[in-house]
């Protein structure tokens, strides 16, 4: 047992073992009255190690609570214990006085109603004050002393006649069943104790706490180090000695967490977050935890590595988008504006003018940038298998479904943002339920019935006129309504001809670079020359050119020459001087796969090294090798 027994007297001693063998209690019983119960309980503590809670009665009970710093059980006397040593005393004849510790019972005089003689109220505070008390008892004609056990001891040695009150079995029972309860909630409290202790101390985050006042009360051994200062050095000191006073008293006087707040301490740069606790709307604790600055920057700059590595992760922005073209950089003015709201953006654009290059750049620029940012191609696979993508399923949901599930695309971009490219080709079906998360901000996976809330951003683009495609009942007009909330129209590159020579000079250098081959050199004529073609393909049509030509002629001049057998090598039209040069998307598609091939032979095949290379995702890779698949059958 986890509790224990100083009993003043052997009977009742007696009594509480009897209790305890039919309560099947096992707790140790020692004998001692007054300051013998508290050197009793001193033994027992030192033989025991510790107990949780002592039972014990009368002014024994009183010392051995002012004395140690443990619960105490008092075992209660009822007026019907009283009644019953009254009664027995009546028997002895004479005058009654009733003798005990203070907090043994109340109201005798209440009691004097139902016995025919008189009874005299005695209390006493201490054992020294026992004797005057009997005395004066004596004084006022006692015949017969009713007391507690020291009492009762005294007088039986002066010879007066005397009755000892007695605890019935019952309140014995009551006394031993809360000191187990106690001991219970006392052992499990200090589990818990424990258990907070030992997070606090093994967290590598510093934890301060302070009282409403602002007076430390709590200090882990991460803050110590932190701050350089042992917590005897904190402990009681004012909370504006380790936290920026300013924000503070902007968190008392508002009553909300103020986070990522810059703190010097020395020559370090602590990350504090500052949080009140407020019960019935009064501030009880004041919590700041805090990180060292560089730990802070490590941990993000690896949460962006494995971001990036899982393709989660935005890596353009407004300053990598080269252009001389006036339209052009109104298009990048107005999308760094959007960038700052959390409104939905429909981009339109021709294929290859830079759809994603924008989105990114707005994700970037955005209050979401430390957020996950997660592309998906609309066209690119079936509406079961987009459906399955984008809310995820639960086990068992479908033949070869992963076991345990798996989260889709929304949840993975909870509070980033979501692309949906070519949301022109998504299926009507899915469309419905694309404007059900728009409205509802939540999501239901595939199988499942539990509703997913999601703070994600949709950005969607297309190269279809969605108008036109609402007019002919082939997209939803709700849906368009709520992705059009913003605009933004990409020109064709035959609308800025002036940005062809820049591209093919950043994206030489840029591709070369990434391929560990020389740039090829272009000459001013032949910058003049290639701006005067047309590029139907756009920007990725560039990019599919500079590639192969950066293959085909490392460190050389580009020729005109050269530049004819790229672009007719696949039976392409034949360029005569003056022409302007169309190139159809066919001869497109057949120049990225040359260009996947090679990258392919100079990786040995290596999947993850080629998608790095060529700026492109394995979903893109796997599909350019299935279409190559099909064109070689």
């Amino acid at each position: 047992m986890s509790f224990a027994v100083v009993a003043p007297f052997k009977e009742l001693a007696e009594q509480v073992e009897e209790v305890c063998r039919d309560l099947n209690y096992n707790a140790p019983i020692a004998i001692g009255d007054l300051n013998d119960g508290l050197r009793q309980t001193e033994k027992i503590l030192k033989e025991k190690g510790t107990v949780e809670a002592i039972v014990s009665r009368g002014g024994t009970a009183k010392l051995i609570e002012e004395h140690f710093n443990i619960p105490v059980i008092s075992i209660e006397i009822s007026a019907f214990d009283v009644m019953k040593a009254i009664a027995e005393a009546q028997r002895h004849g004479g005058r009654i006085g009733v003798i005990a510790f203070k907090n043994i019972f109340y109201g005798i005089d209440e009691l004097s109603q139902f016995f025919a003689t008189d009874i005299l109220e005695f209390k006493y505070s201490s054992e020294s004050e026992v004797p005057a008390t009997l005395e004066k008892a004596l004084e006022l004609g006692t015949d017969v002393i009713v007391g507690d056990n020291y009492a009762s001891e005294l007088a039986k040695k002066a010879g007066i006649k005397t009755v000892r009150i007695q605890s019935g079995k019952e309140a014995i029972a009551i006394a031993l069943r809360q000191a187990e309860e106690l001991a219970r909630v006392q052992k499990a409290e200090k589990v818990k104790a424990e258990q907070l202790r030992t997070i606090l101390e093994t967290v590598h985050e510093g934890i301060i706490t302070a009282d409403a006042r602002g007076d430390i009360t709590l200090v882990n051994t991460a803050a110590e180090k932190m701050l350089r200062k042992d917590k005897d050095q904190l402990i009681g000191k004012s909370i504006y000695t380790v936290a920026d006073r300013e924000q503070i008293n902007k968190v008392l006087k508002e009553g909300k967490r103020s986070l990522g707040n810059i703190y010097k301490s020395g020559s370090s740069l602590l990350v504090q977050n500052i949080s009140p606790v407020v019960l019935n709307n009064e501030l009880q604790r004041i919590v700041i935890t805090m990180n060292d600055s560089e730990y802070v920057e490590n941990v993000e700059t690896q949460v962006r590595k494995e971001l990036y590595s899982k393709g989660y992760i935005a890596k353009y922005n407004f300053s990598d988008i080269v252009t001389n073209s006036r339209v052009m950089k109104n298009v990048i003015k107005k999308a760094y504006h959007f960038a700052q709201t959390d409104l939905n953006i429909l981009i339109v654009g021709e294929s290859g003018t830079g759809k994603e290059m924008i989105v990114q750049s707005i994700h970037n620029a955005s209050r979401r940038r430390n957020g996950p940012f997660i592309a998906i191609n609309s066209a690119a696979m079936s509406e079961n298998l987009l459906e399955s993508e984008l809310f995820g399923y639960e086990e068992g949901a479908f033949t070869g479904a992963r076991k345990g599930g798996k989260k889709g695309l929304f949840e993975l971009a909870h509070n980033g943002t979501l692309f949906l490219d070519e949301i022109g080709e998504m299926p009507m079906g899915l469309q419905s339920k694309l404007l059900r998360v728009l409205q509802e901000r939540s999501i239901m996976r595939v199988g499942g019935d539990k509703v997913i809330f999601v703070n994600t951003r949709i950005i969607a683009a297309t190269h279809v006129d969605l108008r036109k495609a609402v007019e002919e009942g082939k997209f939803r007009k709700d849906l368009f309504y709520r992705l059009n909330v913003l605009n933004i129209n990409i020109p064709p590159l035959e609308e800025r001809k002036e940005d062809i020579p820049l591209l093919f000079k950043v994206l030489n250098e840029r591709i070369s670079r990434e391929m560990g081959v020389e740039p090829p050199i272009y000459t001013d004529e032949i910058l003049d020359y290639l701006s005067q073609l047309r590029w139907d393909g756009n920007v990725r049509q560039i990019e599919n050119v500079v590639a192969r030509i950066a293959i085909l002629y490392s460190g050389e001049m580009v020729s005109l020459k050269n530049i004819t057998e790229v672009l007719d090598s696949q039976e392409g039209p034949r360029h005569e001087a003056g022409e302007r040069l169309q190139i159809k998307l066919d001869t497109m598609d057949r120049m990225e796969f040359e260009i996947i091939e090679k990258v392919m032979e100079r990786t040995n095949n290596d999947k993850d090294k080629t998608c790095e290379i060529l700026g492109i995702g394995k979903t893109t890779l796997w599909r350019k090798l299935k279409q190559m698949e099909a064109i070689a059958k």
